[in-house]
């Protein structure tokens, strides 16, 4: 049978106050956590690179888990996780704000089809180090011909693609590459 968390403190044999500063300790681990996505990117920009998007979708992941957590209490005190308490304060508004949220799903969206024009034409590789001058791996034109044809159908396969204006951009641009590039 798997214990708890509190089960496993309660039966360790260290002393309670060895858990006094696991809250803090946690909780600043857990800011830098969510303040360190901010950071990330791989040198391409926007759009291939989304800091301020992943920078928020860090913040609400640690809003759910400071909910889940705060009311662990290691010594049986809730004020030792006042550090917690804190945090989640501090999160109420952003986590309210649905002009923030709706701007998130939208960006979300909008990002599953970008990405996967990317990999098929294979521009800027998630996984490279060298920016917008990261070539990626040598391919034959034709095996990325054939990634983009795919892609191509899978967005006019996608329900409402007929009323999204860039859907219907990057599908008239996909194909007067491809009629002029064709014999």
């Amino acid at each position: 049978m798997i214990e708890t968390l509190q089960e496993s403190i309660e039966n360790a044999a260290l002393p309670a106050e060895a858990f006094e500063s696991a809250p803090p300790v946690n909780a600043y681990a857990l800011i830098q956590w969510a303040l360190q996505r901010k950071s990330e990117g791989h040198g391409y920009g926007f759009p291939f690179d989304r800091p301020h998007l992943a920078f928020v979708q860090r913040l609400r992941r640690l809003n759910e888990d400071i909910e889940r957590i705060q009311n662990l209490h290691l010594r049986s005190r809730w004020q030792d996780n006042r550090p917690y308490f804190k945090i989640h304060t501090a999160l109420k508004p952003i986590m309210k704000d649905r002009a923030l949220w709706n701007a998130v799903a939208a960006l979300e969206e909008k990002t599953i089809p970008f990405e996967k024009l990317r990999s098929a034409m294979r521009i800027a590789p998630a996984t490279g180090r060298n920016g917008l001058n990261d070539e990626g791996k040598k391919e034959n034109i034709r095996t990325i011909e054939a990634r983009v044809e795919k892609f191509r159908a899978w967005m006019v396969r996608r329900k409402n693609h007929a009323q999204d204006p860039a859907a219907i951009k990057m599908i008239a641009q996909i194909d007067k590459y491809r009629k002029s590039s064709s014999p």
